[in-house]
């Protein structure tokens, strides 16, 4: 094989030969990046090829042959991934994964929001009722097992449940599932917390297995992953969405960090031939490598039940689910969303609010700035209005937390304010934290916007009033006005817990 400088490009053409193997290596990694969320894998065909190539093919074709992706309002591209067993399994066509993935091409951002199984909803196929996890294998039985007029289906279930655009697809089984881990030679994860699963289902026999995993960094193979992203008997719903999420991007960093071989890309693309199923065309698949350079972070949400209204501390974010009584359900557990009941399912106003705020604002997932709230608010004020036992910075912390911030700290001021304002106290570091005071301001219409002049250490005085920075980002101070001044706040504060944007 011919060798070129990066000086040579311009005069040398790569023999055709050569052109096409690198344009075959490139779709290959590109086709599988649509299991571990869109064309992050073709960053390892740069890895492989760059020597040889400076990439100049790849980025040719990427600008010369291409149709770009269909974009929503906010300019994401937003697609759904949906995992099952397949035709050997018990149940094969039921969805154990539903994973909604939102990318922003220029801020280089990928939100994931995962969706429990147990969901309970309307079938667009039946007009009944049950979990959401059986929309697939309903459209499955209707179509003859067509699996992509399926995942079309199922996918405007989901679009319309969400109130958002989702104009790609793609489905994976357990089968490619497992060989797609064990071709890039495993993923290495940090499982949060040990998991011991006692009844992890064993396909051979019908009967039970134990799987048991330490908590700690974790090097997982295939079937060590499809356990781990599977096992659902030993915690929640929640927790085994975000298990499923962090194999995914295990599956990025093994193709970001070390990269992956050409022969266990050609393997790849035999599974993807065999067992992946998406409506991303080649032509859009192409496009992607435009914005591979500026793939940064995923942030991940998992629509939850696990709420705790009284410590935001344990709030997680997208918890806009419950659990109803079972014996509205037949003594079935399945979840429905914040203000749905038996007699009205439908009703997903609180998710769709969520839905919505983190897809407008994705350069504030993006920063993920750490935010204390201080109260000031005087507590005679708040006795007068008989809400002297009120944690106010509290409550609006959970609604932040609730909706995707990062809320570190709580407390009182040591003397009360009159006016609410915001503080960047990060000011140093040159971080322009516009998309986060924007997406506060959505919450919270302070027109009262400083920034920290300087950093001062333990012992200094600026305005009579000693200071130290000591890591947050942005500080909320509430004043008389959140209690009194205006109607921007009347929702917010006396609604206790069911502010909505």
């Amino acid at each position: 094989m011919k060798h070129f400088s990066a000086n040579s490009l311009h005069t040398a053409r790569a023999p055709k030969s050569s052109a096409k193997k690198m344009i075959k290596i490139s779709m290959i990694i590109i086709a599988i990046l649509i299991i571990a969320v869109f064309s992050v894998a073709l960053m390892s065909a740069f890895k492989t090829v760059r020597n040889s190539f400076k990439h100049a093919t790849v980025n040719f074709v990427s600008k010369q042959v291409w149709t770009e992706m269909k974009r929503d309002a906010y300019g994401n591209v937003n697609a759904l991934l949906l995992g099952y067993g397949g035709a050997t399994h018990d149940g094969g066509y039921l969805t154990d994964s539903i994973i909604v993935v939102s990318r922003n091409p220029e801020l280089g951002n990928i939100s994931m929001f995962s969706i429990p199984r147990d969901l309970y909803v309307k079938s667009p196929v039946t007009n009944g009722y049950g979990r959401i996890n059986a929309i697939f294998t309903q459209f499955m039985g209707r179509n003859g097992k067509d699996v992509y007029a399926s995942a079309s289906g199922t996918v405007a279930k989901i679009a319309a449940m969400l109130n958002m655009e989702i104009p790609y697809y793609a489905t994976v089984d357990f089968t490619a599932f497992q060989g797609i881990i064990d071709a890039i030679g495993g993923i290495d994860i940090v499982v949060p917390e040990t998991l011991h699963d006692t009844t992890y289902p064993n396909e051979a026999n019908r009967g039970y297995i134990t799987f048991h995993i330490d908590a700690g960094l974790q090097h997982l193979d295939g079937a060590t992953a499809l356990k781990y992203a599977r096992s659902r008997h030993s915690t929640s719903d929640f927790s085994r969405s975000l298990r499923q999420q962090l194999i995914v991007m295990g599956i990025k960093e093994k193709f970001l960090g070390s990269g992956v071989s050409v022969a266990a890309a050609q393997q790849l693309y035999e599974q993807y031939n065999s067992y992946i199923n998406t409506n991303v065309s080649l032509a859009e698949m192409l496009r992607t490598v435009q914005y591979l350079h500026a793939l940064k972070d995923f942030t991940s949400f998992g629509f939850t039940t696990n709420c705790s209204f009284q410590n935001y501390l344990k709030m997680p974010a997208a918890c806009f689910l419950y659990y109803p009584d079972r014996a509205a359900f037949g003594g079935a557990s399945v979840m429905l969303p914040m203000g749905a009941n038996v007699n009205a399912i439908e009703h997903y106003d609180q998710m769709q609010t969520f839905t919505r705020f983190i897809l407008s604002h994705p350069a504030f997932v993006q920063q993920k700035a750490s935010i204390e709230i201080l109260n000031g608010i005087d507590k005679s004020l708040a006795r007068s209005k008989g809400m002297a036992s009120t944690p106010f910075a509290g409550q609006l912390a959970v609604k932040l937390k609730r909706y995707g911030f990062t809320v570190v700290n709580t407390e009182n001021t040591p003397t009360p304010l009159s006016w609410s304002y915001i503080m960047v106290n990060d000011v140093q570091s040159g971080t322009d934290y516009t998309p986060t005071l924007e997406a506060l301001q959505t919450f919270l219409p302070f027109s009262d916007i400083r920034y920290a002049t300087r950093t001062l250490t333990t012992g200094e005085v600026m305005h009579n009033e000693q200071m130290m920075f000591d890591g947050t980002t942005i500080s909320v101070y509430l004043g008389a006005d959140y209690l009194l001044g205006s109607a921007m706040f009347s929702g917010l504060v006396q609604k206790k817990f069911s502010y909505e944007l």
